[in-house]
């Protein structure tokens, strides 16, 4: 239950936390920077630290990190591009902006447009 948005000159998120589709009582970060990036998350929130971990290295597809019943996507945004990783597609996908990522995601992508 996240939403992402992401302009030419803007990274929101949402703070929503959930567990089983159910809301908890936590303020949940989606969005860190660090290594000169910005760096946003949706899905298994736990794998955060793990998966900026695995990008600084060099994100090789055979080191990415592993969590088979959980779904996640890592947004990675430079001065110049968007690019995404998710629990499915170990390599980097390009993105145009304005993008938007998550359950709202097609809500924010008409607020934005």
């Amino acid at each position: 239950m996240t939403t992402i948005a992401i302009t030419e000159t803007h990274v929101a998120a949402d703070s929503l936390s959930c567990r089983g589709g159910e809301r908890i009582d936590e303020v949940c970060e989606k969005i860190r920077i660090d290594h000169n990036r910005i760096f946003a998350m949706n899905g298994d929130m736990a794998a955060f630290d793990a998966l900026i971990a695995w990008w600084k290295a060099g994100y090789k597809p055979d080191a990415m990190p592993r969590w088979q019943e959980n779904e996640w996507r890592l947004v990675v945004v430079s001065y110049d591009r968007v690019t995404a990783f998710s629990h499915t597609m170990p390599f980097p996908e390009a993105y145009p902006c304005p993008i938007a990522f998550g359950s709202g995601g097609k809500y924010a992508m008409a607020a934005l447009r």
